[in-house]
């Protein structure tokens, strides 16, 4: 489960954030590996949304640059999902 640390970050009981890298990416880090994510975000008429490429993600992020595997984005999805609508939005992922 995540919670709100930062109007830009959420943590989860594991020790995961999930938060803004800017107006065009999220990251990921569980404390041994991050990611950067491509996203883009805009207000909706119900509720600001997020469009996040998880796809378009090929490594992960430091020097030993390990492929994310299919196992990492169905690890990542709901993770992701959750986080930022503790943030405050909706999730779409392409």
């Amino acid at each position: 489960m995540f919670h709100l640390v930062h109007p830009q970050l959420a943590k989860s009981d594991e020790g995961e954030e999930i938060g803004s890298a800017g107006p065009y990416a999220i990251f990921y880090s569980d404390g041994k590996r991050s990611l950067t994510i491509p996203r883009e975000c805009g207000k909706g008429i119900e509720a600001f949304g997020h469009v996040i490429y998880l796809s378009e993600v090929k490594n992960w992020d430091g020097p030993e640059n390990k492929p994310v595997t299919s196992e990492d984005r169905i690890f990542l999805k709901p993770r992701i999902r959750d986080a930022l609508n503790v943030l405050g939005g909706e999730v779409d992922f392409a």
